[in-house]
């Protein structure tokens, strides 16, 4: 579905043009000519220094630059009323999510 096939992926795809290969994200040229092949990528956003959401098909995982945790799922709550984000049995969840997140965050996420 094209709704996680957006953010990083597109200003990376915009910023190869200008040779900036040192920015993280996924090359959309090939998506951007079929748009109904597969995308296995999750669609990572950001606003205001440090906070960062991961959108799955399933799962919405955000990250404040607080260190503050929320976690989603579309699949059983699409209007984000229950944060799992808490909840250990989500752990992987998260990790798997979190791994989205540009290396720099995940670094810093590492050290605390």
């Amino acid at each position: 579905r094209i709704e996680t096939k957006r953010t990083l992926g597109f200003y990376r795809n915009c910023a190869t043009r200008q040779e900036r290969p040192e920015l993280e994200g996924h090359d959309l040229t090939s998506l951007l000519k079929m748009p109904e092949s597969e995308w296995s990528h999750a669609a990572v956003t950001t606003w205001n220094p440090g906070n960062y959401s991961v959108r799955s098909e399933r799962w919405r995982y955000i990250r404040y630059a607080t260190g503050e945790e929320e976690l989603y799922d579309h699949e059983t709550d699409p209007n984000e009323w229950h944060n799992l984000a808490a909840n250990a049995t989500f752990a992987e969840t998260k990790r798997r999510l979190a791994w989205h997140l540009p290396a720099s965050v995940r670094s810093e996420s590492r050290q605390e």
